[in-house]
């Protein structure tokens, strides 16, 4: 690095020392403000006046519907608050707590509260295959009828059954907001999005819960002040090594002669197609980690308890990067008692390591080939996927750095194809995105509120994720541009105004008021009418039982999804034709397109986010060179 770029980086650490006395007690005051926020967040005792099922050790998250485009959209996407059960959040807000305390001004989260969480995530592995060692997103109901259990959002379907007073309360909402005239065009609306949600989401586990818990258990492993804790996740997670053996069994594998292995859903096929056809005719080798534990004979014999949607795997790139992340944790923190991975980090499994990293640098550095819609399948926000994807680039470089080399070939190259990606691409995706302020502050929005209208019917941006955006933007270039904690003097100066910019104004706006503190931290696959898979070119349709497709017959039992490869040209061909009725949706119009749709927002995630993100600037600030 030459000595006039050391200059520039200690210029501009410096100017963030600018009033450090006073800023470093403003900064304490909020991290120690969020740490608490989240810590009161956690549900620790059951209350019979709550009409949500609430389970102890959860941190909270809501169901949620994003209307948008008129003046009712904001009172009722603040209204439906359905509180969710889920293993997703309360180990994401685990892991956050976490990293967080690993700096030495890092708050520590308490013993009980960890506790509660692996105790409550605890439950979540699957019970149809107690030693495969996967998990389940929600919690499961035993059906003494098949003898299986099946996950769904447990309070959900209580809320469907008595609709109709919900719907009443939210009927009196509008007509006390003088908004009455939106309630005929909102009714159906909501009616059919939550009638609808109860029945569809009767899903299997999946690999994004089952690879974040393992993320999380290394970090318990690692964390010096864990104690009893990281043994007390241990005794609950003694197949591991089984998990690691689902992901090789449903891995996504397009140019195999098996059924079930060659089988992905007409979305994916889309989006992940240009990147097939380049593979392909490279003669490189495709095995991919797919999102669910299940392939399509398991789903048909399944389907009345659960199933995948459109009983199809698929991939989800967020899903993607979080199994990258639990692989490499666990072979670096040695958490399962092996050496490396020597005992299950294979060469099957190292092939599947490989192909998914550079399946997502590919899409990084495309902009997800402009269908992020279906790239991120169930999860929309491309600042969580930037920020779970440096967590890998960190993890592997700062072992490297510590002991000069990874244990693994595989891992190596895997770290130079993420970082290329993570610095280039990605990077120069989120300083474009962020915004100053008149103030000469950084922040960075998503989509939600972002298409609202005020009740004198102009349009009016509120915001909601900005906080959660801009906290995790932070965090992923924090993630990005440090090793071992340390910013390194390679980094732009960019890179260090926007940190610094963007972390002052989550000091100033955090916990202000002035914006909600939501985020999507999850949603279903279909957002839009141009999110459904019915729309997207196959080949052979049949229902479950084998019977061909008649036209237009878009119903649950479908199998929406295509066998192998179909060529590029053949394909092209395919795209000119329509699918049940409608041309194929070529172009991503933004989630804000006047539809409506579920989302999973979690405020302790927020806060936990952003504690991180203030808590590295904090440790910037004591550490300028």
């Amino acid at each position: 690095m030459s000595l006039w770029s050391n200059f520039l980086l200690t210029v501009l650490l410096l100017c963030c020392l600018h009033g450090y006395g006073s800023q470093q007690q403003d900064l304490d005051t909020v991290i120690n403000k969020l740490a608490q926020k989240v810590a009161e967040s956690q549900i620790v005792k059951n209350s019979e006046l709550d009409p949500y099922k609430k389970q102890i050790g959860v941190y909270p998250c809501n169901i949620r519907l994003n209307f948008n485009g008129n003046t009712a959209s904001k009172p009722v996407r603040d209204f439906v608050a359905i509180f969710d059960n889920n293993a997703f959040v309360t180990l994401w807000v685990s892991t956050i707590l976490l990293e967080a305390a690993q700096f030495p001004s890092g708050p520590q989260p308490s013993h009980d509260q960890l506790k509660l969480a692996i105790e409550a995530v605890a439950t979540y592995h699957d019970r149809n295959r107690p030693k495969d060692g996967i998990l389940v997103f929600w919690p499961q109901t035993h059906n003494a009828s098949s003898g299986r259990y099946f996950c769904d959002p447990q309070n959900l379907t209580p809320l469907a059954d008595g609709l109709d007073d919900f719907l009443k309360d939210i009927h009196s909402l509008l007509t006390d907001l003088g908004l009455e005239k939106y309630w005929e065009e909102m009714f159906k609306r909501i009616f059919d999005l939550l009638d609808n949600a109860a029945a569809a989401f009767h899903i299997p586990a999946d690999f994004d819960d089952t690879f974040v818990n393992l993320g999380f258990g290394s970090m318990l492993f690692d964390y010096s002040k864990s104690g009893d804790l990281y043994k007390m996740w241990k005794d609950s997670n003694q197949n591991n090594v089984e998990a690691m053996n689902a992901l090789k069994k449903y891995s996504y594998a397009p140019f195999s002669n098996d059924d079930t292995k060659n089988f992905i859903d007409t979305r994916t096929f889309f989006y992940l197609r240009d990147f097939l056809y380049e593979i392909q005719k490279a003669s490189l080798p495709a095995f991919f980690a797919s999102t669910w534990a299940q392939n399509i004979d398991e789903d048909k014999v399944t389907f009345d308890d659960y199933s995948m949607p459109f009983n199809a795997n698929n991939i989800d790139l967020t899903v993607s990067t979080n199994v990258v992340y639990g692989i490499s944790s666990t072979v670096l923190s040695g958490s399962n008692n092996y050496t490396n991975g020597s005992n299950w980090f294979d060469p099957e499994l190292q092939m599947i390591y490989e192909n998914t990293t550079n399946l997502m640098a590919w899409f990084i550095e495309r902009n997800f080939s402009n269908r992020p819609d279906l790239a991120l399948t169930y999860y929309p926000s491309v600042y969580n996927f930037y920020w779970f994807t440096a967590r890998s680039v960190n993890l592997l470089r700062s072992y490297s750095q510590r002991h000069g080399r990874l244990p693994y070939a595989v891992m190596e190259r895997a770290m130079d194809t993420l970082t290329v990606a993570m610095r280039g691409a990605a990077t120069t995706d989120i300083l474009k995105k962020a915004v100053t302020d008149k103030d000469g502050l950084m922040y960075f929005d998503d989509f939600l509120g972002d298409n609202d209208k005020n009740m004198q019917d102009k349009p009016e941006k509120n915001a909601e994720d900005r906080i959660s955006s801009t906290a995790v933007a932070v965090n992923a270039l924090f993630y990005t541009w440090t090793e071992n904690q340390k910013l390194l003097p390679i980094t732009p100066p960019q890179v260090i105004g926007v940190i610094r910019n963007a972390s002052q104004w989550l000091l100033k706006h955090t916990l202000s008021g002035e914006y909600k503190p939501y985020n999507v931290i999850f949603s279903g696959s279909v957002k839009t009418l141009d999110d459904l898979p019915f729309f997207y070119p196959s080949k052979d349709l049949k229902f479950l039982n084998g019977s061909s497709v008649p036209p237009d017959a878009a119903t649950p039992e479908v199998m929406l999804g295509i066998h192998g490869i179909i060529s590029q040209l053949e394909y092209q061909d395919m795209l000119k034709k329509k699918n049940f009725g409608r041309h194929t949706p070529m172009d991503f119009h933004g989630y804000n397109d006047h539809s409506a749709w579920p989302f999973w927002s979690s405020e302790p995630f927020t806060h936990a986010s952003a504690l991180l993100a203030l808590t590295q600037y904090r440790a910037l600030l004591d550490t300028p060179t």
